[in-house]
């Protein structure tokens, strides 16, 4: 036997004592393979090593993605611990040269809803650099068909829930 883990020797399963047996197994063929204890303890080892030190969320999403039906998961913005269920157009959107330092000067403020129904003016620069994602599993996706609806939530709307059971109704405009 070889010192690599992954080189393993066939053996035959059928005897010549299994006559009777091997012609009902013709269609299936099946193999088995043979290995030292010494180097099953070592693969062990070496992919338990792997999974510890790897990045579990790859790891967690290698495994979603290759499920028969995987869930759909959306990203949503959360800011100061707070998830962000929808944004305004820019409130202010100015952008001046300062004649002194001859930088631009932008003031480009948007309002920020959040799910407690609170909402916030907010910096645009702000509001792109302070945010964290959560991650959520799609549980409702429907088609918007009014203008009203439209307008609120755009073409598509998603029932979203989180690892804690929390359900969101959110705008396809407002998910990342």
């Amino acid at each position: 036997m070889s010192n690599n883990l992954l080189e393993m020797e066939l053996v035959d399963s059928t005897d010549s004592n299994k006559n009777a047996s091997s012609e009902s197994n013709k269609n299936k063929k099946s193999e088995t393979v043979e290995i030292e204890k010494s180097t099953l303890d070592a693969l062990i080892k070496r992919i338990d090593r792997l999974e510890k030190t790897g990045n579990k969320s790859r790891l967690a999403n290698y495994d979603r993605m290759n499920d028969e039906n995987p869930d759909t998961i959306i990203k949503l913005r959360v800011i100061d611990g707070k998830v962000v269920i929808g944004w305004s157009d820019l409130l202010t959107n100015k952008a001046e040269v300062d004649p002194t330092t001859r930088k631009i000067i932008e003031d480009q403020k948007l309002e920020v809803y959040y799910e407690d129904g609170s909402k916030e003016i907010m910096d645009i620069v702000v509001f792109n650099r302070r945010f964290t994602h959560i991650f959520m599993t799609l549980k409702e996706e429907t088609n918007m068909k009014t203008a009203e609806d439209r307008k609120k939530y755009g073409n598509r709307k998603f029932v979203l829930e989180s690892d804690d059971g929390k359900e969101y109704t959110i705008g396809e405009k407002f998910v990342n």
